[in-house]
């Protein structure tokens, strides 16, 4: 019998649905943790390079200046010379006014800066395509390495080429941003050289001269510096330096400690991953209770409900009785219960069938009713196609021996409530009124009004009190009469 489960339908579907988010959620956990581990690796690595880089500036200062550094420094010089000389000649011109030769100096030059800033934008193109091409080769890495095709050192060789492009993308747009500042100095310096100097452009003049003074007088110390060796106070910096990275590495060696949040986020995914199928288990369980299931086979014997009707819990919807066997249930009194035994053989009458089978007793409860001082035994019958559930049947116990007047059934005399039978007196029949008892055999007892050796009329059908008869038969010896 099935009972109406859309609700309960739906609550499946939704615990389904929680099982799916809740793997979800797991799998995301689980890339969040793997994300976390590349992240920590690289600052690590990252830290370790800054320190080596470090160490080796601290060696580089305490060894003092070599000569490629001696040769680097005297260029440094001469830059900073012909720049002061640049600025002056900027400065000059400004003062003196353009010639026709310097028009044409700076229309060539506001080409070349075109040319260049064009050039620099084609680096840009050209970056933003390699980084696509790795970041395809990264994500196309990081799936093998999840699905364990690929070892993980390749993961992190792909995340370092990532940096790597996104830093020369970086590069490349700020190359291009520096060409187009130097185009628009270019159009600029065109511009001033076309329409004449102003106060302000001379003033910055002055300025770029000063400042081109003191890059050459800076850029001579360094090649002082160079020359005469690393000072005190350039071996403490590098030595800070050291430091500053030493303590870079712990730090990132420390956040390493994040991996054990994120592998503390992906248990308490799982854990909700196997809340969510509980909970299924569970709507799967209470679906399962739409469905009920007889424990037997057997026939229906009652319907209490139609198909549509609400269900109530407690009231019965259908009587099924299992027809591979029946039993017998009497109520047996106190003093025969102890005669009894599970096993024992006892007959049985069925009164609708007018049969007597022998049975076996296969239970008794262990418990007497005190109100009626009796005890209730089960008796298991042969199978027989005519015996169906709720037959009315009696257990016969034999109790022992008693003497009894019997008379034929024909014998009694019925009137609404009244009994009695015809005593043959004087050849004449008298109505005696009797208590019937029992009646078996086509014979009923006798329970008072009788006596032994009284003569009665065999059959009372037709006869009424006072009419004369004929005695054909005389009571036997067992006292009961026969015709």
């Amino acid at each position: 019998m099935r009972l109406e489960s859309a609700d309960l339908a739906a609550g499946v579907a939704q615990s389904s649905a929680g099982v799916a988010a809740a793997r979800a959620g797991e799998q995301q956990a689980r890339t969040a943790l793997e994300m976390q581990r590349v992240t920590s690796n690289v600052e690590v690595q990252q830290a370790e390079a800054a320190l080596r880089a470090a160490q080796a500036q601290l060696a580089k200062v305490k060894q003092g200046p070599r000569p490629e550094q001696r040769q680097q420094a005297e260029q440094a010089v001469n830059t900073a010379r012909a720049g002061l000389e640049a600025a002056q000649a900027r400065l000059s011109m400004l003062r003196e006014g353009a010639r026709k030769q310097e028009r044409a100096q700076v229309a060539a030059g506001v080409t070349r800066a075109g040319q260049a800033a064009d050039a620099a934008h084609q680096s840009v193109v050209a970056a933003e395509a390699a980084l696509r091409t790795v970041e395809a080769d990264y994500n196309r890495v990081k799936n093998l390495v999840a699905q364990d095709v690929l070892p993980r050192q390749q993961l992190d060789h792909a995340t370092m080429q990532l940096a790597s492009a996104r830093a020369q993308l970086a590069q490349a747009q700020a190359g291009e941003a520096q060409a187009r500042a130097g185009l628009d100095q270019a159009r600029q310096q065109e511009s001033l050289v076309n329409e004449g100097p102003r106060t302000q452009e001379v003033q910055q003049a002055e300025q770029g001269v000063a400042q081109a003074q003191a890059g050459l007088k800076q850029a001579q110390l360094d090649l002082d510096m160079a020359t005469r060796g690393g000072r005190t106070e350039d071996v403490a910096a590098a030595q800070a330096g050291v430091a500053q990275a030493e303590q870079a590495l712990r730090n990132a060696r420390s956040a390493q400690s994040r991996d054990k949040l994120r592998e503390q986020d992906v248990r308490v995914a799982q854990a909700a991953v196997k809340q969510a199928q509980a909970g299924r288990q569970s709507a799967g369980v209470m679906l399962g209770y739409s469905t009920i299931t007889a424990p037997f086979s057997g026939v229906v014997t009652a319907r209490f409900a139609d198909p549509g009707s609400m269900g109530t819990p407690g009231v019965p919807v259908l009587v099924i009785a299992d027809d591979s066997e029946y039993r017998l249930e009497a109520t047996v009194p106190e003093k025969l219960a102890n005669t009894l035994h599970v096993g024992a053989l006892v007959q049985v009458r069925l009164d609708a069938l007018q049969s007597d089978w022998s049975a076996r007793l296969v239970q008794m409860i262990p418990a007497a009713d005190p109100a009626s001082h009796s005890v209730q035994v089960k008796a298991l019958l042969p199978r027989d196609g005519r015996v169906y559930s709720g037959l009315f049947g009696r257990l016969l116990l034999s109790t022992g021996q008693r003497e009894t007047i019997r008379v034929p059934e024909q014998a009694a005399w019925r009137q609404g409530s009244l009994t009695g039978v015809f005593v043959i007196t004087d050849g004449k029949a008298e109505l005696r009124m009797v208590q019937l008892g029992a009646a078996r055999d086509g014979a009923v007892e006798i329970n008072s009004g009788l006596k032994a050796g009284d003569v009665i009329a065999a059959d009372a059908t037709g006869l009424t009190d006072g009419v004369p008869v004929q005695a054909i038969a005389r009571p036997s010896e067992s006292g009961t009469v026969q015709p």
